[in-house]
């Protein structure tokens, strides 16, 4: 699904919200993959940041890389 959003460009920022949202949900994969997916469609939204840096709290080691990761693709 990542790779099928960033295909997408800009118009899959439309996602970014429900992507967000997914940071909280209860499957550790669905949150690292959602993490994963901010960090290759969201561009320097303040709000986004704020959330993967909340992810970096995650109890899952998996979730927290792939949220560092994600601020890194955000913040280059």
């Amino acid at each position: 699904a990542t790779a099928a959003l960033a295909r997408f460009g800009e118009d899959a920022e439309v996602a970014v919200p429900t992507l967000t949202a997914a940071l909280k949900d209860n499957d550790v994969y669905v949150r690292a993959n959602a993490a994963m997916s901010l960090g290759e469609i969201a561009r320097r939204d303040e709000d986004v940041v704020v959330a993967l840096k909340d992810a970096e709290n995650d109890d899952d080691a998996y979730v927290r890389r792939r949220a560092r990761e994600a601020i890194m693709n955000i913040e280059r």
